[in-house]
């Protein structure tokens, strides 16, 4: 249950912190222990990449900061007085101490922080996967498996099926929602200071990312955008079509089409849903289908990225809670306490 407000101080929920001492405000550093020590494995994994004879010029850069931000995440990930459960450990922490709006805010930023990071870890991909691959990408294969079971390019065809306006806007507006259905969930928890539910939503969905991030630097593949970018006449019009171009245009990687993260997370946050915000499962779970149905409508992805997305997205945020224990040491188990 969540406490209630008393003068400038109150409870964080399942997260005993002391701020007597300087400890507490490591306890609230280390309230995140699990996506610390994510961030701190994907950055080493990450950087390999780097070891690849392809690597940028400014490649001794890139390697100092994915060190940096792995030796620091670590350091966080240590320091931790009480298990994920927000139960103390043999350290002989009180439950429930007083606290201050530091150790609330120190708390949550700990844990959010790698959501704020995203647009960096992204920006990053095309960098590492031509480092390893020098340009090369798998789009051929990626085809050869649409061919194989849609018996031809969903990708290139279906805009030209189906050229209606109105839907059109439709699916492009549900693909522009992804950039939503990132922080919304995480942002409802926060708001109603469930910190608990909140660390695990973040930890659930970055893991997600992580994951398809690594298949991005070592089996990169473009998309169709970048192979076909002629659009269907009929539809290439409407103002959340010119938005969504305009976003892709600025904003996207090269070589990160397989499998889609869009779809994946936004399938992961349908199971993150239904584990704290059951009432937004609904709705999450159609814009989940919208964003995949749109992004082979637009011709962004193929086919085989959105099934592959889906599939293993809530693969991933379904197994996240036994993943969250395995990196703190914990016996290996799909339950969500």
């Amino acid at each position: 249950m969540k406490e209630g407000l008393s003068g400038s101080a109150r409870a964080l929920p399942h997260s005993p912190i002391d701020r007597t001492d300087g400890a507490g405000l490591a306890a609230a550093i280390g309230s995140a222990a699990s996506t610390h020590r994510l961030i701190s494995a994907y950055s080493l994994l990450s950087g390999l990449a780097l070891l690849f004879p392809e690597r940028p010029a400014a490649w001794k850069l890139f390697a100092f900061v994915h060190m940096v931000c792995a030796v620091l995440a670590l350091w966080a990930g240590a320091r931790t007085l009480f298990d994920n459960s927000g139960l103390p450990t043999a350290s002989g922490r009180a439950a429930n101490p007083p606290r201050d709006w530091t150790h609330i805010a120190v708390a949550y930023l700990s844990a959010g922080y790698p959501l704020l990071l995203l647009p960096l870890f992204y920006g990053e991909l095309p960098a590492l996967n031509q480092s390893v691959y020098g340009g090369t990408y798998f789009d051929d294969l990626i085809m050869r498996l649409d061919s194989a079971l849609f018996g031809g390019q969903p990708s290139q065809t279906l805009a030209g099926a189906l050229p209606l306006p109105w839907l059109s806007e439709l699916l492009h507006a549900s693909y522009l929602a992804y950039y939503v259905v990132i922080y919304a969930p995480p942002l409802l928890l926060l708001v109603n200071d469930r910190f608990a539910e909140f660390r695990e939503a973040v930890f659930t969905v970055m893991l997600v990312f992580f994951v398809h991030y690594l298949l991005f630097i070592y089996f990169p593949v473009q998309g169709p955008r970048y192979l076909n970018s002629t659009p269907v006449p009929e539809v290439a019009q409407g103002l959340m079509f010119d938005v969504a171009h305009w976003v892709l245009e600025r904003g996207s990687s090269q070589g990160a089409a397989f499998p889609s993260s869009h779809a994946a997370v936004a399938i992961a946050q349908v199971v993150v849903a239904a584990r704290f915000l059951p009432r937004l499962v609904p709705l999450l779970a159609a814009i989940a289908l919208g964003l995949s149905v749109g992004a082979v409508y637009g011709g962004f992805h193929y086919a085989t990225d959105m099934i592959v997305g889906l599939t293993l997205g809530s693969a991933v945020a379904y197994v996240a809670p036994a993943v969250a224990n395995l990196i703190l040491g914990r016996r290996w188990t799909l339950s969500t306490q």
